[in-house]
């Protein structure tokens, strides 16, 4: 037999490795499949009776384990160039040893099989080669065989492309029968709109290539079916017969790929798109602003105002519950050309796309804040939630989708801090006041650090004595270069930072040093009262008692001098928490008084249930009481409340004597305010202190 044709059956035996097992096991030679080390990865049946060890023996070990003395170097030579890539195939003589000791001499070709990192390594007992010629019928001949049973999609065309055959597995796939496909031909099977396209997988194996892609074909009935697909030159003696394409139906794996990027790029418990998802449609959005400016493209931030105490009050599957008939709300009043992502945690993104104008996205935000603010049912509950809603309108100013998220998040924080169920449109100011609140925050953190921070003090005042009673510390800001910063400036900028819990500790510490000095020099009267509010962020800190405690141990200050004001929104939001930490504070003697009374959520439950010492009136009741009847009764209703309970009250706001003579005549026990004294630096109340003397 010529060495082309030798080559050309080994050829045939390399092109048809996809269905190495079944071949194997018909092809009456022994074969090993190993990869770059030797490592056998497979063998058939006939190498494990040539050798005398069991398939799976084999399958375990390493070729060079069956090799006589001094054929390992031959082999690894040999094997080397295999895969070095500088030849496809290479024929040999090794020894092997069976499992018995018998050294038999081997004819081997092996060849590297294309794609793969492993080679085919055949081998027949020396003497046998020369009748390879004569099996090569006899494999065409299996292979035939072999193509009629196999499950796969196979059929085989001559060289002008026409169908020649086709399988059993074919005919399942595809519902053509052999007449038809020869008649049709195999661009029956190309999509409508691809079939010039797709034409090109079978001019490319007739010149002699190898083709495999994955692709869409054409049921007999029209269907789209996503397949596997390979073709390859079929070349015998140097002559090319034509070639074979082989089908695997991969519409599983496709279905399950899809699945796998549908949960990537969308939100587990909602089903809408996720963050990702949100900001690959808005980069796409932007982009289309910068190719035509006329396209009109907004972006909503959306927070929801209640959430927390919804999830913390009901529990996290009630908070899930909401998030889903929130994320249904959000879709029944949008449309479907506009995106709705839910963006992590309780925020919720929308795209609106090619509205009517401005005027159309204002009213779109509010029906979509009244349809979140409609009541619902949670299991037997009903509950309200609301959001908070920043817009952008996306222009070519824009270059980077981020830059607008950013300044939805900005107008949405802008909205919330002016109140519940709110929407602002962005404008530059707002960024440049973020800019501006960052470069506060750095500030803030080194001015703790520098010791900038300072307390003020005011005096409160029994509205029956006039005595000063006792004071609220409050925290000031000496900026080297800005001067004084006010409090409504940078407590908030604290508060959102969490910069708020050092500070906190810092102004707690210096007051109760001076309450401590101030009680000592003033030994023969009642010891004044420490009054420190304290912010949410503060109060929910883990190691709040031990802080404090370390705090009043440390400056000697006696807990029962110590008064903690918190407002109606704290105790709300994390009730249990609030009366673990209020029933271990009062323990120590440490007093609580309700701040800006009457402005929150008031609740007369839990003026029973927590063990509260003090109310304190809102100031923005208190000032105009004079002139406004409504803001009168309202103290009036707070002061009567409070003694009903047993608390005393502090009325804030208490700037000219007209307010003090009202407050008097209803039995309000203390005041604060301007037309007792402002606040004032610690040295500055210590001479109030001691003119009382």
């Amino acid at each position: 037999m010529s060495d082309a044709v030798t080559q050309s059956a080994r050829g045939v035996l390399k092109q048809y490795d996809a269905f190495s097992h079944a071949l194997f096991e018909k092809s009456g030679g022994a074969y090993f499949i190993l990869d770059d080390q030797g490592e056998i990865v497979m063998v058939n049946g006939e190498a494990a009776s040539l050798t005398g060890y069991s398939p799976r023996d084999l399958s375990t070990g390493m070729f060079q384990d069956i090799l006589s003395t001094g054929m390992e170097s031959i082999f690894r030579d040999h094997h080397d160039r295999v895969f070095s890539g500088n030849t496809s195939s290479l024929d040999y003589k090794l020894c092997l040893r069976t499992c018995e000791g018998e050294i038999r001499e081997m004819v081997i070709t092996e060849s590297r099989i294309p794609d793969s990192p492993h080679a085919i390594l055949a081998a027949w007992p020396a003497g046998e080669g020369r009748q390879l010629h004569d099996s090569l019928t006899l494999q065409m001949t299996i292979f035939q065989q072999f193509l009629a049973n196999s499950p796969l999609a196979t059929c085989m065309i001559d060289t002008k492309g026409r169908v020649t055959f086709i399988n059993e597995g074919f005919e399942k796939l595809f519902d053509y029968r052999l007449p038809e496909m020869k008649h049709l031909g195999l661009a029956v099977l190309y999509p409508e709109n691809r079939k010039v396209s797709e034409s090109r997988h079978l001019q490319a194996v007739l010149a002699g290539k190898t083709v495999l892609v994955e692709a869409d074909r054409r049921h007999k009935n029209n269907t789209l079916i996503p397949v596997s697909l390979m073709g390859y030159p079929l070349v015998i003696g140097g002559e090319n017969l034509g070639g074979v394409f082989v089908y695997r139906d991969i519409s599983e794996r496709k279905a399950y790929e899809a699945e796998l990027s549908r949960q990537a790029l969308h939100d587990t418990l909602t089903q809408l798109p996720n963050r990702a998802l949100f900001m690959e449609r808005l980069d796409y959005f932007l982009n289309r602003c910068h190719r035509n400016p006329s396209t009109r493209v907004a972006a909503f931030m959306i927070d929801l105002d209640r959430f927390k105490l919804i999830n913390d009050g009901l529990g996290h599957l009630a908070g899930d519950a909401l998030l889903v008939r929130i994320a249904r709300r959000l879709e029944s009043s949008l449309r479907p050309m506009d995106t709705v992502a839910r963006l992590g945690g309780d925020e919720f993104g929308v795209i609106l796309d090619d509205y009517a104008d401005k005027q159309d996205v204002v009213r779109i935000a509010k029906r979509v804040l009244r349809e979140i603010s409609r009541p619902l049912m949670l299991g037997s509950q009903e509950v309200y939630s609301g959001a908070s809603m920043g817009i952008v309108f996306v222009d070519r100013e824009y270059s980077r989708s981020e830059d607008i998220l950013r300044d939805a998040d900005i107008a949405m924080y802008r909205a919330k801090s002016l109140g519940r169920g709110r929407f602002k449109v962005f404008s530059k100011n707002m960024h440049d006041n973020a800019v501006e609140a960052m470069s506060l925050e750095t500030d803030i953190r080194q001015g703790i650090a520098n010791k900038e921070f300072f307390v003020a003090y005011q005096p409160i005042i029994s509205l029956e004595s006039g005595e000063i009673t006792g004071v609220e510390a409050l925290a000031r800001w000496n900026h080297p270069t800005k001067g004084a910063v006010p409090p409504t400036r940078f407590i908030p900028i604290a508060e959102e930072s969490g910069l708020i819990v050092p500070l906190g500790k810092t102004i707690l510490t210096q007051a109760c040093r001076d309450m401590v000095a101030w009680n000592k020099l003033a030994s023969d009267k009642a010891p004044l009262l420490l009054s420190v509010n304290m912010s949410p962020r503060q109060f929910f800190q883990p190691d709040l008692v031990d802080s404090v405690s370390y705090i009043l141990a440390k400056t000697g200050m006696p807990p029962d001098c110590l008064k903690i004001e918190i407002t109606e929104s704290v105790i709300l939001d994390n009730a249990k928490d609030v009366l673990d930490k209020l029933e271990t504070f009062k323990k120590m003697g440490i007093r609580f008084s309700i701040d800006d009374f009457g402005t929150g959520y008031s609740s007369m439950g839990y003026l029973q249930k927590f063990p509260v010492d003090q109310l304190k009136i809102d100031l923005s009741f208190v000032r105009d009481m004079h002139m406004n009847r409504d803001n009168l009764e309202i103290v009036r209703a707070i002061i009567r409340l409070a003694h009903s309970l047993r608390l005393n009250v502090v009325a804030e706001g208490v700037e000219q004597s007209v307010h003090k003579d009202l407050l008097s005549s209803m039995k309000c026990d203390f005041g604060q305010g301007y037309f007792f004294s402002r606040p004032v630096s610690a040295e500055n109340m210590q001479v109030l202190l001691e003119e009382r003397d």
